[in-house]
């Protein structure tokens, strides 16, 4: 931000982009503004402003700007990519301002702040976490699920069908094909699927999976991906059958949290 426009900024007082903190005492505050701001429209937190846009000042020292990030980064799920600008002089004393981006489709997710680091060797419950949002110029708690928009594909994990599904002859109850999950920049684990509509359901052992496979124990390579098969057993099945079914495949990532990935079939 230039310095014009910081100036500019802070002149119109806090807002639903915009969040003052009197000094880094308030890290954990400003972390979840931070998710709230990422979870709306984007915003920027000032240290170092009084809530009346006065400046009050902070201290930087060596290692400032880095504990501050890895705060941000410890605390965030997924880490928050944030903008954390240089020291800016202002009212005679420094201030620090982070940019916090606006999440854009098509990949849009929900950030949640935890009170105690998100360790990345072990599991943490969704349930430990807490997401926020913004509502003018007030960061409020808000339910993950109520939260969180459904997605047309997850990013981390897609989801595809090889050969489409089909009912054979020898048993015109059961829809079988083949269905791949393609590994992304995350794991996933105990991947179950469904329909909408709701016309079948899987009866295939393989209902949880972790990701990514024993390369092993799956079929070899299509195009170089390894994929399962799958069998659903259709239930009370409409006449005539839909024309297009939505595939779910819901799944966990490393950290407890479930997601989903969606295809029409």
């Amino acid at each position: 931000m230039r310095g014009e426009d910081v100036y500019d900024t802070l002149l119109h007082g806090e807002s639903q982009t915009v969040e003052f903190k009197s000094s880094l005492a308030e890290e954990r505050e400003g972390i979840q503004t931070m998710v709230a701001f990422a979870n709306s429209q984007g915003g920027w937190v000032f240290f170092g402003v009084n809530n009346d846009g006065t400046a009050k000042g902070v201290h930087v020292g060596k290692n400032t700007l880095e504990n501050l990030a890895v705060a941000i980064r410890d605390h965030t799920y997924p880490s928050l990519p944030v903008v954390i600008e240089e020291p800016f002089p202002y009212g005679g004393k420094n201030i620090l301002s982070v940019e916090v981006p606006a999440d854009v489709p098509p990949i849009v997710g929900v950030y949640l702040y935890g009170k105690d680091a998100v360790p990345l060797d072990k599991t943490v419950q969704a349930t430990e976490m807490q997401a926020y949002r913004r509502a003018g110029r007030v960061t409020q708690k808000e339910d993950f699920m109520r939260l969180r928009q459904p997605l047309p594909s997850d990013p981390r994990v897609r989801l595809a069908l090889l050969g489409g599904h089909r009912i054979t002859k020898s048993n015109p109850e059961r829809l079988s094909g083949s269905v791949w999950v393609e590994e992304g920049s995350a794991t996933a684990h105990d991947v179950r699927f469904r329909f909408r509509p709701p016309i079948a359901e899987c009866d295939s052992v393989y209902e949880d999976l972790p990701y990514p496979y024993d390369r092993r124990s799956v079929t070899p390579n299509v195009g170089f991906i390894p994929y399962r098969r799958f069998g659903f057993l259709l239930r009370d099945i409409p006449q005539p059958l839909p024309s297009s079914v939505e595939v779910i495949a819901s799944y966990k990532d490393d950290w407890g949290l479930t997601w989903e990935g969606r295809i029409q079939a």
